[in-house]
C-alpha cells in the first residue's frame, strides 16, 4: 500500500531502523552485566538494576533484525511473480552468504597473521584440524553442526538462511489466510521448538518465527501507511496522542521483558519501526546518521565482536563509561565496514557477485 504521496515504509525508513537496532545491538553486548563487572564500567545511571534491565531490554534487536528481514523480503516478494520465487530466494541467499564469507576470510586471515592466533586450534575439535569445519562457519552454519566457529554472536546467521528458505512459504501461507495465521504462528513455535530440541538444533527460528510472521503482515497490509495517514480530529492533535501511544507501549514492553518474560515482548516490536517513520525519520541530523549506520548494519553485526570482545577489548573499554564506551565501538565498527566494502570493490568481489546475481535472474 502506498501512503500519502506515494510515501512508505520503504528502505531508507528500513536503514534508519537498523541503525536504531545496531545501536541497541552494541550497549546489549558491550555493556553486559559480566562487562561491566569485568572492565569496572561508570555508568550514567547509578541504579545498577535499572541499567542491567535496559542492557537487558536492548536484546530486542533481534526480533527487530527477524522483523525487518521478514518486511523487506515480503516487499520484494510481492513485486515478483510465484514462478520467480525461487530465484528471488537465491538471490537473497546468495546476498547474504556474499557477505558473510568475505568477512569470513577477512577475519581469519587478521587473526592468523595479524593477531598471531593459529587458526588450527581453532577448528580443532580433539579431531585433528578439519577444513569442513572452516567451511561449515564460513557459510554461517556452525550453530546448525555445532561445530567450532569464530564468532560467538554468529548464531543469528542460521536463522537468518533459514528464514529466507522458507520465506516464500510463509508468504504464500500468510497470503492465503491473512489474519488467521497471526494467533496460530504464536503457537506453532512450541511444535517447532520440540522439533528443534529433539534434533539437538539451536537454530532460534521458532522463537523469532511470530515475528517474522508479523513482519510479514505489516508489509502485506500496509499498516504502518494506514497508521500514519489515518486521521482523527486535527492533524497536531492526533500526531501527539500518536507519540504518547507508543512511548507507552514501549514502556509496556519493557515492563513485560523484565518483570514477566522477553518471550512474550517480541508483539510491541513494529513500534519502534513505526516511530522511525512517524517521528524520527523526520529529524535532519539524526536521520542521517542512523541511515549511515544502517547501511553499514550487515558488516557491523557480522565485526563487532571481533572488536569489543575477541581484539581490542582494551581499546574500547580504556575509558571505562558507558556511553563513550558504545560510541567508539561504534565508530571503530563503521569505519570497519567502510574498509571491508572498499576491498569488495578494488578486489573486484563485487563485479563477481553482480555477474552471478544477474546470471540467477536470466535463468
Amino acid at each position: 500500500m502506498e501512503g500519502k504521496k506515494g510515501v512508505v515504509f520503504g528502505k531508507e525508513h528500513t536503514a534508519m531502523t537498523k541503525g536504531v537496532f545496531i545501536i541497541l545491538m552494541l550497549i546489549h553486548h558491550a555493556l553486559s552485566d559480566s562487562c561491566i563487572n569485568l572492565y569496572n564500567v561508570s555508568t550514567i545511571i547509578n541504579d545498577k538494576k535499572l541499567i542491567s534491565d535496559i542492557v537487558s531490554f536492548s536484546k530486542i534487536c533481534i526480533s527487530g533484525f527477524a522483523f525487518l528481514s521478514a518486511y523487506g523480503m515480503t516487499c520484494g516478494i510481492k513485486k515478483v511473480s510465484q514462478r520467480e520465487y525461487f530465484n528471488f530466494l537465491c538471490r537473497q541467499l546468495i546476498k547474504l552468504e556474499a557477505s558473510v564469507v568475505f568477512v569470513y576470510v577477512f577475519a581469519v586471515m587478521y587473526k592468523n597473521f595479524i593477531i598471531k592466533e593459529p587458526i588450527r586450534i581453532l577448528y580443532n575439535k580433539g579431531n585433528g584440524f578439519k577444513f569442513v569445519y572452516m567451511f561449515i562457519d564460513a557459510i554461517g552454519m556452525s550453530t546448525y553442526f555445532q561445530t567450532p566457529e569464530i564468532n560467538i554472536t554468529w548464531w543469528y546467521l542460521y536463522f537468518a538462511i533459514l528464514l529466507i528458505m522458507t520465506m516464500p512459504f510463509l508468504y504464500i501461507i500468510y497470503k492465503k489466510f491473512r489474519y488467521l495465521l497471526l494467533p496460530t504462528s504464536i503457537f506453532l513455535p512450541m511444535a517447532l521448538s520440540s522439533l528443534e530440541v529433539r534434533a539437538g538444533v539451536q537454530s532460534n527460528y521458532a522463537m523469532l518465527l511470530p515475528v517474522a510472521m508479523l513482519g510479514i503482515a505489516f508489509a502485506y497490509e500496509g499498516w504502518f501507511e494506514k497508521i500514519k495517514f489515518h486521521k482523527v480530529g486535527a492533524k497536531f492533535t492526533w500526531r501527539g496522542v500518536k507519540v504518547i501511544i507508543s512511548i507507552a507501549i514501549l514502556k509496556i514492553a519493557f515492563d513485560i521483558w523484565t518483570n514477566v518474560s522477553s518471550d512474550f515482548a517480541y508483539v510491541f516490536i513494529p513500534v519502534i519501526p513505526y516511530m522511525i517513520f512517524e517521528f524520527v525519520g523526520e529529524i535532519p541530523l539524526l536521520r542521517t546518521a542512523l541511515k549511515v549506520i544502517g547501511e553499514n548494519a550487515t558488516n557491523i553485526f557480522l565485526t563487532h565482536t571481533f572488536i569489543y570482545y575477541y581484539w581490542y577489548s582494551k581499546i574500547i573499554y580504556h575509558s571505562r563509561k558507558d556511553w563513550c564506551i558504545v560510541l567508539i565501538l561504534l565508530i571503530m565498527s563503521v569505519i570497519l565496514s567502510w574498509m571491508i566494502e572498499l576491498l569488495k570493490m578494488v578486489s573486484g568481489y563485487n563485479k563477481l557477485l553482480k555477474k552471478v546475481l544477474i546470471g540467477i535472474e536470466r535463468h
